[in-house]
């Protein structure tokens, strides 16, 4: 069973081995920090804000993330990620749909992935 640990400020991959867990850093992919920015009622699609710019997320499993949520992880490619929610303490899986856009581009993109 694989999940996100969290050691003081870092940030590792957990494998459950026995009954213990092990450990490593995570993947080499770029870590970004994010703070759930916009949601829309009955969409799986969210905009997050990071610290430069803006990313279009779809949720697929795990909790589904609340406006607030501050989410941790490698979402800042295309393609399916599993990430942390440090708000809950929960591991979910995004697919990015867009990143690195203005606001209003990922407003654009969210409304138009949600009509």
């Amino acid at each position: 069973m694989l999940r996100f640990c969290r050691i003081g400020t870092l940030l590792f991959i957990c494998v459950l081995s026995g009954s213990a867990y092990l450990a490593a850093p995570s993947p080499a992919a770029k870590t970004a920090k994010g703070v759930v920015f916009r949601r829309i009622s009955g969409c799986d699609y969210f905009m997050v804000a990071t610290k430069s710019d803006y990313d279009v997320l779809e949720w697929f499993h795990g909790r589904d993330p609340d406006k607030g949520d501050v989410l941790v992880g490698g979402f800042e490619s295309y393609g399916f990620h599993d990430i942390y929610d440090e708000t809950t303490d929960t591991n979910l899986r995004v697919w990015t749909e867009d990143y690195d856009l203005t606001k209003e581009d990922a407003l654009d993109k969210l409304t138009e992935e949600c009509e």
